[in-house]
């Protein structure tokens, strides 16, 4: 019959307390391990001082009346405040993504002009749909 032939361990991979995954191919097992060896990704450790300055505001005004909403925000809401904020994201953004070198600003710019074009253009394909509804186009 068919004997199946040892597992090889490349050295990388040797240095590891964590044995390969028996129950998976040699490939799945290899990509299993390296993943187990990467840091963990968990975004609630990893939140920004931004995202939690805003989620600490939004979670402060659902628990307030209706009536206490203007002085809440005209308390909250200063040019201090709001230049605090964007310095912050503006920093964490350069950090992230424009001081490494990725990409990914360019398809924030290109999705950015995508969503102006389109909300400048829909009023007037709007008017040209009802236009067209009622005959008239």
């Amino acid at each position: 019959g068919y004997a199946r032939q040892p597992r090889l361990r490349p050295s990388f991979f040797s240095q590891s307390r964590k044995p390969l995954r028996k129950d998976l191919p040699l490939r799945a097992s290899l990509f299993c391990h390296v993943l187990s060896r990467l840091p963990s990704h968990d975004l609630r450790a990893r939140r920004s001082l931004p995202r939690r300055a805003m989620s600490s505001f939004i979670r402060a005004l659902s628990q307030l009346k209706v009536k206490e909403v203007p002085e809440f925000i005209q308390k909250q809401v200063t040019v201090r405040n709001i230049t605090e904020y964007a310095k912050t994201s503006f920093s964490e953004y350069r950090t992230k993504y424009i001081l490494p070198g990725s990409p990914t600003p360019i398809y924030h710019v290109m999705g950015g002009v995508f969503l102006t074009a389109y909300i400048t253009v829909w009023p007037s394909e709007y008017r040209h749909m009802i236009a067209a509804k009622n005959g008239a186009h």
